[in-house]
């Protein structure tokens, strides 16, 4: 009876030894930071009437917060929350709690979820600094975390907008193949990701801005277009961010009448959503305001003028004051008042960087200033400016082109290593399954050998 019993012990070890050696390969390691699926749910609801800026959004982000199971899923809540109140046109930016949201996340094991929280996060403080035209080097420095922690986030599918508004930002520093080198990493990640159709279209239009800002008016022209035939299937804020980069397409090609059409859906459609006081609006109009000087619409231009100014002012805009001061001495130099136009220079005081295109703008009318004061020499220095800007445009466009050469070199190289990683993630797959199967046949091989024991052994006894 005691070997019996023996016996018996051994069988049991054997099987728990088995299963010690066959659980690791088949158990999956579960992120318990993960969400579930109705909070999943709930979440993509809620994104889906942020984007067509529905008022119950408000509401359900509040609803949220208070039913909130746990910090996490209160902070999911709360990070849409500061989206609403980054999207407002005139957004309370000390009441944004940037570095209580960025502690709480930075002390939490860094799960894929976590990562992806931290990574909205950045790119919304890199959105609202992008569009309170901030600083552009600590506006890519935000976009540049964001792209950071992004990977290996349950959010990589937004890092191609994150690579697109690192090249935007870039462009407000007019450093044209650094911008397109982020887009053509962006396309790259869509096609990676395998992102739909939609995605693409918003790269085309950074694109088609490239090409614009280099003089490349066909190359831009194609990109517009492209999308300009799939606008349909953009959400409102890519809409607003098309028709306002194709309006400026048609103002720098001169074709003032399509401008100023564009420019007017813009802003109907900003009206129609609701977003008669978003800070995109204020920028169409002081567009409109340009658009209606250089068609001799003065008293429209003056009236747009007066709706936008205070407010910039009001709120320290510096590129856009630099703007409605160049359009004030456009109406100046119409009016023939150079008087006017020297009171606005001695009274401007900017200090941030200014984009080369506003300072292109603003060079135009100052020569028609400097050619009526009989002042041909400043006329002289400023064409010449212009001249040398426009010869530098032919050293970027070879650098972009060099630009995306490199890009397309590091594409390859990055699908190298995917491959070999992909390799080895194969490699380590057959390698579990092997040992799977091993483990299967030790197992019955152990069992046969076991109820062979054990009939021996009831024999015996």
């Amino acid at each position: 009876m005691q070997t019996l019993d023996n016996i018996r012990y051994i069988i049991a070890a054997i099987f728990i030894g088995a299963a010690t050696v066959i659980l690791p390969c088949c158990g999956k390691q579960d992120d318990t930071s993960a969400r579930t699926d109705a909070q999943s749910e709930a979440l993509r609801t809620l994104d889906d009437s942020l984007a067509i800026h529905s008022p119950a959004a408000e509401k359900m982000i509040q609803t949220g917060l208070d039913s909130a199971t746990d910090s996490l899923e209160y902070y999911d809540y709360y990070l849409r929350l500061m989206r609403t109140q980054i999207s407002l046109a005139l957004p309370d930016t000390a009441a944004i709690e940037w570095d209580r949201v960025i502690k709480f996340l930075e002390s939490q094991p860094q799960s894929a979820r976590v990562k992806g929280m931290l990574g909205v996060l950045y790119n919304s403080k890199g959105y609202l600094w992008y569009k309170m035209q901030c600083d552009p080097h600590e506006t890519i420095g935000f976009y540049t975390k964001a792209y950071e922690v992004l990977q290996n986030s349950d959010q990589e599918r937004s890092l191609p907008d994150v690579c697109a508004n690192i090249g935007d930002s870039y462009m407000e520093l007019s450093e044209m193949p650094e911008a397109a080198q982020w887009y053509r990493r962006a396309l790259f990640l869509c096609d990676s990701l395998q992102l739909p159709e939609q995605s693409n279209l918003s790269l085309y239009m950074g694109l088609g801005r490239i090409y614009q800002n280099l003089e490349d008016f066909d190359a831009a022209l194609r990109c517009y277009e492209t999308v300009n035939a799939n606008i349909d299937q953009l959400p409102l804020h890519m809409k607003i961010y098309f028709l306002n980069n194709f309006g400026n397409y048609h103002y720098y090609t001169k074709d003032y009448t399509a401008a100023l059409a564009t420019f007017d859906s813009l802003e109907n459609l900003l009206t129609e959503s609701g977003l008669e006081h978003d800070f995109d609006i204020y920028i169409c109009r002081l567009n409109l305001a340009d658009v209606h000087l250089n068609l001799g619409n003065t008293g429209n231009a003056v009236a747009y003028l007066d709706m936008v100014e205070p407010f910039f002012r009001k709120y320290g805009v510096e590129p856009a004051i630099y703007y409605a001061n160049t359009i004030r001495i456009g109406l100046a130099m119409q009016a023939d008042d150079t008087g006017q136009v020297r009171q606005i220079l001695d009274s401007e005081q900017i200090n941030g960087p200014i984009d080369f295109t506003l300072v292109n703008i603003r060079s135009r009318y100052m020569q028609e200033y400097y050619v009526k004061r009989n002042d041909f020499r400043k006329a002289y220095a400023s064409l010449k400016s212009d001249i040398a800007y426009n010869d530098s445009l032919q050293h970027n466009i070879a650098r972009m082109r060099s630009a995306e050469i490199m890009m397309r070199h590091a594409q390859d190289t990055i699908q190298l290593h995917h491959h070999i990683i992909m390799q080895q993630k194969d490699a380590d797959i057959q390698s579990m399954h092997n040992r799977w199967y091993g483990s299967i046949v030790g197992i019955v091989i152990l069992a046969l050998l076991s109820l062979y024991l054990l009939t021996l052994a009831r024999k015996r006894h």
